[in-house]
């Protein structure tokens, strides 16, 4: 898809990763009580790889999906020589396939991803099988828009970014089902390129609730990187750290 192609190149400089996710993931934990902790890890809708190539560096053995192939294409070609990082196309229900030995440490699914799945069957499908691949204590960080406040006050966009050259425009239109048509907009002063997706804007509640039945617990809810709490009156994000249960029965 056109748009993806010139998004993958302007990705960086429109989302650029935060510096203060690094101390937010940290490294991986040191092994004790008598068993190796995990050093694996994975980023699900890991776009470019900027977050993938951070958890490399912090010690990580780290696995990018995405299932767009230009974005992984773009990964390769900035991280593919970076120790510790590696990419594949896939999506979030494929978190099951490449499982590690002893399970994932840690998984991201950042970048308000998360609403790309098809309702709640498919939300309680992924954290089923997240559990399923992760080691007992490990960390599910997600990150989404807060969707409580985007539903009540039903802004009809979003803030425009400007980065590099380019413009990334996005809006909404509200549906009778439930669902929301996200439509982009990215610009340069060669192209403009538009898309449309559906999205299934999840709460924090649903999340909690679907997550919760499957094998994890909330160990904090946070508006960013740097710790602040999240309020669903006046955040813009929910960044919500889960870690999974040593029993996975709710």
């Amino acid at each position: 898809m056109a748009l993806y192609e010139s998004l993958a190149r302007a990705y960086d400089g429109l989302f650029p990763p935060a510096e203060a996710a690094r101390s937010f993931l940290g490294a991986p934990a040191a092994s004790g009580a008598g068993k190796p902790a995990s050093r694996f890890a994975a980023d699900l809708g890991c776009a470019t790889g900027a977050h993938v190539a951070m958890l490399a560096r912090l010690g990580w053995q780290a696995l990018g999906l995405d299932p767009s192939e230009s974005m992984i294409r773009a990964a390769r070609e900035r991280h593919g020589g970076l120790a510790g990082a590696s990419f594949a196309i896939g999506g979030m229900l494929d978190v099951d396939r490449r499982a590690p030995d002893g399970g994932y440490g840690l998984v991201l699914c950042i970048g308000n991803t998360l609403p790309h799945l098809g309702g709640r069957d498919e939300l309680g499908a992924f954290f089923g099988k997240a559990a399923s691949v992760m080691a007992p204590g490990g960390r599910l960080v997600l990150q989404v828009l807060n969707y409580e406040s985007i539903l009540r006050r039903r802004p009809a966009s979003m803030p425009d970014i400007h980065a590099d050259g380019w413009t990334f425009r996005r809006s909404y239109r509200y549906r009778n089902d439930g669902l929301l048509d996200f439509l982009t907009e990215l610009s340069s002063a060669d192209e403009t390129l538009s898309d449309g997706t559906a999205l299934m804007p999840f709460t924090v509640g649903d999340i909690l609730s679907a997550s919760g039945a499957r094998g994890f617990s909330a160990e904090g809810m946070y508006s960013s990187w740097q710790g602040d709490q999240y309020d669903e009156a006046t955040s813009f994000v929910a960044l919500i750290d889960l870690h999974r249960r040593e029993s996975l029965k709710p």
